[in-house]
């Protein structure tokens, strides 16, 4: 199962960087705030309830915070962030560093008309990083007060170490996921880099709280987020809380294939007969040459037809060969298509990782 796992994370990893790579650059950012590069997971169309995963640099980007309305924090590295911001506090007692002196003081006086206004995030973007970084207090009341809204906050203080019990989180993160998802929030989960702490919380959510299978979770995420979960042991935690559903859908998916394959000869001659009907011949003005073929298929790839054709072959087919007929031809249609869908999802990973 962990090596299934690692090579879904690494196909949907490259794709995922492929697409990062093909996104022309954006020009130079002159701001001072920070670049905000997390990823929206999942979102709940119900409640508008919102899933991004991130790093500590997103945790920090609160212009963009404010921008997308986030309003809950789950923090997987809660004390390595404060170690990681401590070296930007304010040396000594007495006296304050004057650029953090500036953007506190800033910072205050920009809140007190801003917020009135709701131009929380025009006043946080008038902060750089380090500045941010050095008034940083990761607790509900410093977000809540630097967004101008409310915003709750979670946080486990969870190591990026191999061997460490990351799943003793993983009950409290979900309780905490559920209500947040029932309040309709838009929640930033993140750790320092976002890729094994905040992506193992993310699976755990996802398989606990929505009920998705293990390899659909972490697709989900590998394919939002790209390369995560190279700390094995997480993966082996994962496995252990969450494979069995997971093993079961793969059993069925596996099923279904072989099925499939069995079948494919037989619909093959069923279809080759009926996708090219003489109705489509005379569709005029129109090159129909390339209708049975769809990306090099042959003409079993019935998906290439619209649904008037499909339905023009339905009609016909039960004209010729009565009721049952069409139900072989329906379930076909149905086949032929979720074979097109994979080949060419099989296609695109093999073109990919020729450049690779």
């Amino acid at each position: 199962m962990e090596a299934r796992l690692a090579t879904l994370i690494l196909e949907s990893g490259n794709l995922r960087e492929y697409e990062r790579a093909t996104v022309p650059a954006r020009p130079a950012d002159t701001s001072l705030a920070p670049d905000f590069c997390a990823d929206l997971v999942w979102r709940d169309e119900c409640t508008g309830f919102e899933l991004w995963l991130g790093s500590l640099e997103d945790s920090l980007a609160l212009g963009a915070l404010c921008d997308k309305t986030v309003n809950a924090v789950v923090n997987c590295a809660a004390e390595e962030c404060r170690k990681e911001c401590a070296c930007f506090a304010p040396i000594g007692i007495a006296r304050r560093s004057r650029s953090h002196a500036r953007g506190a003081s800033g910072l205050e006086a920009a809140h007190s008309s801003s917020a009135v206004h709701g131009d929380a995030a025009d006043a946080c973007r008038t902060l750089h990083i380090e500045q941010i970084k050095a008034l940083a207090k990761f607790d509900a009341e410093w977000y809540s007060g630097m967004l101008g809204h409310d915003v709750g906050y979670v946080a486990i203080d969870a190591a990026d170490e191999h061997g460490y019990r990351m799943d003793q989180h993983f009950d409290s993160i979900v309780r905490a996921l559920t209500d947040y998802r029932q309040e309709g929030r838009r929640v930033l989960v993140h750790c320092v880099m976002g890729v094994n702490r905040s992506a193992a919380a993310l699976v755990a959510f996802l398989c606990s709280g929505v009920g998705m299978s293990l390899e659909d979770a972490v697709a989900l995420i590998a394919q939002k987020r790209g390369f995560v979960l190279s700390n094995v042991s997480f993966l082996e935690q994962l496995v252990q809380s969450f494979g069995n559903t997971a093993a079961s859908t793969t059993e069925e998916e596996q099923t279904d294939r072989a099925e499939e394959k069995m079948d494919r000869l037989e619909d093959a001659s069923d279809l080759a007969t009926v996708v090219q009907p003489p109705e489509l011949a005379t569709n005029s003005g129109e090159d129909n040459s390339r209708l049975p073929t769809l990306l090099g298929r042959p003409a079993t790839d019935a998906s290439a037809l619209s649904s008037s054709c499909k339905k023009k072959v339905l009609s016909s087919a039960a004209r010729k060969t009565g009721g049952v007929r069409r139900r072989i031809l329906a379930d076909s249609l149905a086949r032929a298509g979720r074979r097109t869908k994979r080949w060419a999802m099989s296609s695109q990973k093999q073109w990919l990782a020729t450049f690779a």
